[in-house]
């Protein structure tokens, strides 16, 4: 009974670690200024059901890059722009849109533009302007509850 009742009581806690993890991780970037492409992909990444949480940055990122979410040319650890961001949550989350949208592939010019007919964010707003953590998360949420 008392090898049962350690048993239960080392699996609890092994589990209130990996939440904490994840917990930290999560708020970690909601308090990023700016985030990375890294990080961007790993939000996408968690979405798309190719990593899970407990899954580094550096993976998720290189997962998305060989799907080609994420452009050949680009530093995992460079900071993305709103129009970037706009692009990859587009092209995980399956966003339609218009012709040119369309055309382009979902481009970061046009998912931005896009982005912001669909009211998804703030109309003039720098297309070139970092992204923060909380404001990442917030767009990512708006996407997938309208592409559900």
């Amino acid at each position: 009974m008392k090898k049962y009742i350690s048993v239960l009581l080392f699996i609890f806690a092994f589990q209130m670690i990996a939440v904490s993890q994840n917990f930290n991780r999560l708020s970690q970037l909601i308090s990023t200024d700016e985030i990375s492409y890294a990080q961007a992909a790993y939000i996408a990444a968690i979405y798309t059901g190719d990593v899970t949480e407990n899954t580094d940055e550096k993976t998720a990122f290189e997962v998305l890059k060989q799907k080609g979410f994420v452009p050949e040319k680009i530093n995992m650890d460079s900071k993305i722009t709103i129009a970037d961001l706009c692009s990859l949550f587009a092209k995980v989350t399956d966003v339609r849109g218009g012709i040119m949208f369309m055309i382009s592939k979902k481009s970061p010019h046009y998912a931005f533009r896009e982005f912001v007919v669909k009211k998804y964010i703030p109309q003039g707003l720098n297309p070139s302007a970092k992204v923060r953590g909380s404001d990442a998360i917030g767009l990512f949420n708006s996407l997938t509850e309208e592409t559900k």
